[in-house]
């Protein structure tokens, strides 16, 4: 049986939006105002990623890591896919963890990343954001993660990940 991870975008991001509607604190100024707009819940943790990976997600790229996190939010509902859920730790320990590993190699071209044992998507979902010229490939022996990985993969419009167990 096939399991959907249809989940109500509207639903989880305005009330993702309304928990943290001001707009957040602590941003730093070098931040750029569209990056900090279209992902306000992460805006103000940009400056760990600035300032250990020396880069920050485009626009896009940020609206698909909230994407993300709904995604995420709305998967545990219907199956336990990950402990972290939590936006600083599914920020920190998913997200940054995902990239710091592979940072040292973002300045290459086309690399090709298996990531074995993908759980939720993670490392391979963050690096086929943050590294759209790579090929990532997830593959996991759970099949309800891996049908979560391939509804991320679509709704997130990655044509750079495959999942596959």
């Amino acid at each position: 049986m096939t399991n959907s991870y249809k989940y109500q975008k509207g639903d989880i991001i305005e009330n993702i939006s309304t928990d943290i509607e001001a707009a957040p604190e602590n941003v730093p100024e070098n931040v750029p105002e569209n990056v900090t707009s279209s992902a306000p819940l992460f805006a103000s943790l940009f400056a760990q990623w600035q300032s250990t990976l020396d880069w920050l997600p485009s626009q896009l790229q940020s609206q698909q890591f909230v994407q993300l996190y709904a995604m995420v939010l709305e998967g545990n509902r219907q199956h336990n896919l990950t402990r972290i859920t939590e936006i600083n730790d599914f920020w920190e320990k998913h997200l940054w963890d995902s990239l710091r590993g592979i940072w040292a190699m973002q300045d290459r071209q086309g690399l090709k990343v298996v990531d074995i044992g993908t759980g939720a998507g993670f490392p391979g979902l963050a690096i086929a954001i943050a590294k759209p010229d790579w090929q990532i490939t997830m593959i996991d022996s759970t099949q309800k993660k891996i049908n979560f990985v391939q509804q991320a993969i679509k709704d997130l419009d990655l044509p750079n990940a495959i999942a596959i167990s």
